[in-house]
């Protein structure tokens, strides 16, 4: 048994602790996390430019070695010894949360870096980081470490300039983040996200000093919103609003912008900014915002005559928001990461500005058209919605026969429970047949509802869809409830033809747009079937599950029988559970996102009603369809 003694209580040193705990900092050591480095760089540049120093920021990415850099023309971060004997540019880069932006300090009216984190962050994480900084008549300082964290530096050229500015340069370091390389296009969305939210400042990227792309807005928050519409088809004229709050104190102050339109969608979809950062989660203010646009709506409906209150899903249902606050205040954020806003006062600030939101009488008049009519059809449809109530509403227990769909063979082990969702009742069967206490398994009957852009009162309407939904039992739409799930791991199976890949898109429509959260937890998957059996020349059975696979094979053996797969439904249940069922051999790919939204925007290009704009994409990314099997037949026999 180890020793728990005095000797056992260490305190780590910063570099220590972040490359320790690298979760709590900045997210993990994956791509999201890597990335991360980028935004906690970029964050003190826009700070200074927000400030009004300087209106240009660069960032160039060194392909060869992985180096990334940033440059702006603010102030230049300070150096030389501070009143605590101690120098600033060392505090700013090696000591955890030292820095210039903490209450008391006067550098920046309003700041997206908070915490005194990030820097040190980028240094600890990094097997090469550099800084320098310009400032006027102060000189020129440079400051380096190494891979082991040798310091160079220190050292400061006095020289008479007008240039200011500072210069971050690092390369992850590879023995955390491996061999992940700079994404591009990942930093590009970023920036020109960072050049939406503020305007009149320049956002520059180069790609080993060649310009890539470049964003500058004069009024971003107009493209913003037509960006996160993209090409769904709306029902209102946009509205945009910006206000200045403060609080019944009067002690706190925060700056309010607004663009909200209706789309023709049955979802809701909220992006919130706070001091020019992103908060996917939203947070207080996005809390006050709801409750606030609530009554404001219910009010305006009153006046005009409708005398009925609205809950704040039917309201919301449509409704695109952008809604970005600058605060002169310390925000407070849930994560250092900073995804979530949890400063209590951004809840009334954001009710206040709410409040002072005006519609003309065209786009008023459309918005409370569209709830009314809604709401029309939703009270004619109640009583068939209340016999839906079990499914909607879900449950982990399916308590009677009628609450169980007719052809779900289910688990009788719940402790790591999984179902397939298979293509046909042949598969189906078969799987029944040999699948063990903790599978279940239930047959589709044929394609599904193409459920893109689809509302949740149609969807329920598929018996297809109503079976699914009975057997998950998290519920769906506001009653989705991810503690509800009766099972661990969701696989779509079905065969590897365009018929069977049509309809594992299908199902994949539909967590996508109706069941989100399944597809961010991580619980779906799609079985790969094999697409061969082969008897080798010693009788030995193997399975290919890509053609290219096979081809590589076919070439170079000899004295071999090929079944070529077209359907699971050919194969005995045996074969069936050690290709796609027996978890020691099956091959399952786990069906995720970094990103909902942009996905979604893809979906509804691919998926959507507009024929041109599938087209497009199409052309644009040259797509073929190209059939490039080298064996036709469905036996192949080779001596």
């Amino acid at each position: 048994m180890n020793n728990y003694d005095k000797n056992s209580i260490k305190t780590l040193s910063p570099r220590e602790s972040i490359r320790e705990s690298i979760g709590m900092y900045i997210g993990g050591s994956d791509s999201n996390g890597r990335h991360q480095l980028f935004t906690e760089a970029i964050a003190n540049s826009i700070d200074e430019a927000v400030a009004g120093y300087g209106k240009v920021i660069t960032v160039d990415i060194n392909t060869s070695s992985n180096q990334l850099s940033i440059q702006d023309c603010g102030r230049g971060v300070p150096f030389g010894i501070n009143k605590e004997g101690k120098d600033a540019i060392v505090e700013a880069t090696c000591n955890l949360h030292g820095g210039g932006k903490f209450v008391g300090q006067e550098g920046y009216k309003s700041s997206l870096g908070l915490h005194g984190l990030g820097l040190k962050c980028i240094h600890y994480l990094s097997s090469k980081f550099h800084i320098r900084s310009c400032r006027n008549k102060e000189g020129v300082c440079d400051l380096s470490f190494d891979e082991n964290d040798k310091q160079s530096g220190p050292t400061v050229v006095k020289r008479a300039s007008t240039a200011t500015g500072t210069l971050v340069e690092f390369i992850p370091d590879q023995r955390i983040f491996g061999l992940l390389k700079w994404n591009k296009d990942v930093i590009a969305d970023r920036r020109q996200t960072y050049a939406l939210l503020n305007n009149n400042i320049t956002f520059v990227l180069t790609v080993n000093g060649v310009k890539y792309k470049s964003f500058v807005y004069t009024d971003g928050i107009k493209d913003l919103l037509a960006i996160k519409v993209g090409n769904r088809k709306c029902i209102t004229d946009a509205t945009f609003h910006k206000c200045d709050v403060v609080d019944d104190d009067g002690e706190v102050h925060a700056h309010f912008e607004f663009g909200l339109i209706y789309t023709d969608q049955g979802t809701e979809n909220e992006y919130c900014y706070a001091n020019g950062g992103e908060t996917p989660n939203g947070g207080t203010y996005l809390t006050g915002f709801k409750s606030a646009y609530t009554a404001l709506i219910n009010k305006l409906a009153k006046e005009n005559g409708i005398d009925r209150k609205f809950n704040g899903d039917r309201i919301r249902r449509g409704l695109v928001l952008v809604m970005i606050r600058r605060a002169d205040f310390r925000l407070q954020f849930a994560e250092q990461t900073k995804l979530t806003l949890n400063s209590p006062e951004a809840r009334t600030l954001a009710s206040k500005a709410v409040a002072q939101l005006t519609f003309d009488k065209k786009t008023i008049k459309n918005i409370l058209d569209k709830i009314e009519t809604e709401q029309k059809v939703e009270d004619a449809a109640q009583r068939k919605r209340e016999a839906q109530a079990k499914i909607l509403h879900g449950g982990k227990n399916l308590n009677s026969l009628r609450d169980r769909p007719e052809k779900l063979n289910d688990a009788s082990d719940f402790t790591d429970a999984e179902i397939f969702f298979c293509e046909g009742d042949s598969a189906a069967g078969g799987a029944c047949e040999t699948k063990n206490p903790s599978q279940a398994v239930l047959p589709l009957r044929g394609k599904i509802l193409n459920t893109c852009g689809r509302e949740l009162a149609d969807i329920t309407k598929s018996s297809i869809i109503k079976d699914i939904l009975t057997c998950l039992g998290c519920g769906i739409g506001d009653n989705f409830n991810i503690k509800n799930l009766r099972y661990n791991r969701i696989i779509i199976r079905t065969d590897s033809d365009p018929d069977g890949n049509h309809i594992e898109l299908l199902l994949c429509t539909l967590f996508l747009y109706h069941l989100p959260k399944l597809i961010e937890q991580g619980k779906v998957y799609t079985a790969i079937s094999p697409i061969y059996k082969v008897k080798d020349s010693r009788g030995k059975i193997l399975y290919f599950y890509e053609e290219r696979e096979a081809q590589k094979w076919f070439r170079t053996h000899s004295g071999f029988k090929a079944l070529h797969i077209k359907g699971l439904g050919e194969m005995n249940p045996e074969e069936l559970y050690d290709t796609t069922l027996n978890p020691e051999h099956r091959r399952l790919i786990r069906l995720t996102t970094a990103d909902v939204t942009k996905t979604l925007r893809l979906y509804n290009t691919l998926r959507g009603d507009s024929p041109l704009s599938r087209r497009k994409f199409i052309l644009d990314n040259k797509l073929t369809t190209a059939n490039d099997d080298l064996y036709d037949d469905d036996n192949i026999d080779v001596d």
